[in-house]
């Protein structure tokens, strides 16, 4: 979003043991001051997985930002044993919720003052989504669109063809790249989905 620091997971583990990527949920829109920034209300639960050995001690040190009024770096070192199945509950809804990859084209194409997403969806969610629905983008790579912008969905029908659809951005200052990546959140009157 517009400021802020990514939170960052560093492990120290048994030998022939592997961390791969984080998986992060789908953030929230947190606006302060004018700003609008990509996180998390309350709590949020990050999974790493693991591979290899799984057995002895771990650390993990973790470096996140706590804002309300103002930002606060914190930090922390937490210690445990491998295997562990603390909260595998907890970890399996997490999982559950994690955006899918998404499993149709989308374009995007920049003008002087505008972004425009051209993408279609498949399985369940297209008989669901219209104009009403609650899309959103959310970026990776920043400062292509402008982040406190309202993002307005309009939708393509063919008596022929599956429906598209087109998400309109006001544009930021950074030129365009050639892969754009993101997480795409579709919320309607009955259920959320979120690709990337």
């Amino acid at each position: 979003g517009d400021s802020g620091i990514p939170t960052t997971l560093k492990f120290e583990l048994p030998p022939g043991t592997e961390v791969g990527k984080t998986l992060w949920p789908a953030p929230e829109i947190i606006e302060v001051s004018g700003l609008v920034n990509y996180g998390y209300h309350n709590a949020v639960t990050l999974v790493a997985p693991l591979t290899g050995t799984l057995k002895g001690p771990f650390t993990l040190k973790a470096n996140w930002l706590v804002c309300r009024d103002i930002c606060i770096p914190e930090k922390a070192e937490f210690k445990g044993e491998l295997p562990g199945n603390a909260g595998v509950q907890h970890i399996q809804a997490t999982l559950q919720q994690l955006p899918q990859p998404a499993k149709a084209h989308a374009e995007y194409v920049i003008d002087r003052d505008r972004v425009v997403i051209d993408f279609g969806l498949v399985g369940n969610v297209d008989a669901k989504i219209g104009s009403q629905s609650l899309i959103r983008w959310f970026p990776v790579e920043d400062g292509i669109i402008s982040n406190s912008a309202a993002q307005t969905l309009s939708v393509n029908e063919s008596k022929n063809e599956p429906a598209t659809f087109s998400l309109v951005i006001p544009r930021g200052s950074a030129d365009a790249i050639e892969e754009w990546h993101g997480i795409l959140s579709v919320q309607t009157n009955a259920s959320a989905a979120r690709t990337s």
